[in-house]
């Protein structure tokens, strides 16, 4: 996993909880509003998170791949090379 991605969820996850807070505590909106507002923040949150998490299983499917893909090419060389050996 990327650890980019794991690290802006993380602060974003964080920037979602610290702006949940102080949306609570300072809103002059009556608190049906704010709860409504940190609602749609934290499904924001959980979207982005999401989309994150999807992109970095993507990310190591192609570099599982890649690596398959050099083990194979590694192991056709090793018998090639055992082969002129014999």
């Amino acid at each position: 996993m990327n650890t980019s991605y794991v690290g802006k969820g993380l602060w974003f996850v964080a920037g979602v909880g610290i702006g949940a807070g102080a949306t609570w505590l300072f809103a002059t909106r009556g608190g049906r509003k704010a709860r409504r507002q940190v609602a749609h923040m934290v499904k924001d949150g959980r979207e982005y998170i999401v989309k994150a998490g999807e992109s970095a299983c993507e990310t190591g499917k192609e570099f599982y791949e890649r690596g398959k893909e050099l083990a194979e090419d590694a192991r056709e060389r090793i018998e090639s090379g055992l082969r002129a050996v014999r």
